[in-house]
């Protein structure tokens, strides 16, 4: 029995080793692929939808494949516009900035601690320079990844589409390679994870929306330019639990230190950002989104660490859904569903 046990342990291990390094290596082919599994998952009541309405398969997997797509399209087409005039604007930024911003941290010196401007000008210069130059790169390499990561998933269209079209072939090969029951219990998973993504993308979809909107009015009312593309574009970084919420707080707090009359700014748009985001944390994404895909916090940031590590920032916007995915699949796991417990946020 131990030989049997031990020999078991070895082979899950194995497999898990070789799923790893296959992962790591084939990133950019492997996430694509398993984000477009997800949102046909997703679909299947829409599709469903179709089939009853007796709608040809290729011209119903067309139709929502051009739906989605021409959601993609605009998205990518406002944010490398408008990520495009954003970096320029950034990149022209004029030496009168500089100088304005060194007059100004001067004079508070000057009126504030009685320290003579002569000393502080050197190094106030010195400094000044560096902070503009970093923040304006800091900004334009994270505005360059987002729009390359949206053109890299131009593809995923394409995926979806031929997937939509032939997904009755998996149906089929249920049913050619398993009895009644287990084919009941395999629809009964699939259905399961189905309902849980589709609930999380809805919840998560709403709950960017109106966060977007309450980031472009405060950035707005603060006086911010490019209010619009900001405030959304930093809501569409909440794909990313935990990291997203900081990097999105962070970028516009730059932009208004690089941009705007007084660095007092930046810390203004920062704690309208920390206050909308109590808010989101607190009463507008457990309301909306609640448990549905019933992951703790642990879970998911280790997961978002292991999934990081080895397939990048697509990796880290799939760590959630693949985790969900991946509790409801153990959970019917005779041998393994006591690690579902462990992963899950109810009792």
């Amino acid at each position: 029995m131990k030989e049997s046990t031990s020999y078991d342990l070895l082979r899950s291990s194995l497999l898990i080793l070789i799923l790893i390094i296959v992962i790591y290596f084939a990133a950019n082919l492997i996430f694509p692929i398993v984000l477009s599994v997800f949102i046909v998952i997703s679909l299947k009541e829409v599709m469903n939808w179709f089939d009853r309405k007796k709608v040809p398969v290729p011209l119903s997997a067309l139709i929502v494949t051009l739906s989605l797509s021409a959601l993609f399209i605009l998205l990518i087409v406002f944010l490398v516009v408008e990520g495009f005039e954003l970096t320029t604007s950034i990149d022209g930024i004029s030496e009168k900035k500089t100088h304005d911003t060194i007059q100004y941290l001067t004079k508070i010196a000057e009126d504030k601690f009685a320290v003579s401007g002569n000393e502080l000008d050197g190094p106030l210069k010195s400094a000044a320079s560096s902070v503009f130059s970093i923040s304006g790169k800091v900004l334009s390499i994270v505005f360059q990844g987002v729009q390359s990561a949206l053109i890299f998933l131009s593809l995923i269209p394409i995926y979806v589409y031929f997937m939509l079209t032939f997904r009755h072939r998996a149906d089929k090969f249920i049913k050619l390679n398993y009895d009644l029951k287990r084919e009941a219990k395999i629809r009964g998973i699939i259905d399961e994870i189905s309902v849980s993504l589709r609930k999380y993308l809805v919840g998560l979809g709403t709950v960017i929306l109106i966060v977007g909107i309450l980031n472009t009015i405060g950035l707005s009312i603060i006086g911010l330019d490019f209010a619009l593309f900001l405030g959304f574009t930093t809501a569409l970084l909440m794909i990313i639990p935990y990291i997203g919420v900081l990097i999105g707080a962070i970028i516009p707090s730059l932009l208004a230190l690089v941009t705007m009359d007084s660095p007092w700014y930046a810390l203004i748009v920062l704690g309208m950002y920390v206050v909308i985001q109590f808010v989101e944390g607190n009463y507008i994404t457990p309301k909306i989104v609640g448990g549905s895909v019933n992951l703790n916090p642990l879970t998911i940031i280790i997961g978002m660490v292991v999934f990081g590590m080895i397939g990048g920032t697509l990796a880290l916007i799939l760590a959630v859904p693949m985790l969900a995915a991946i509790r409801i699949l153990i959970s019917h796991s005779k041998k393994y569903h006591h690690v579902a417990v462990l992963m899950q946020n109810d009792d």
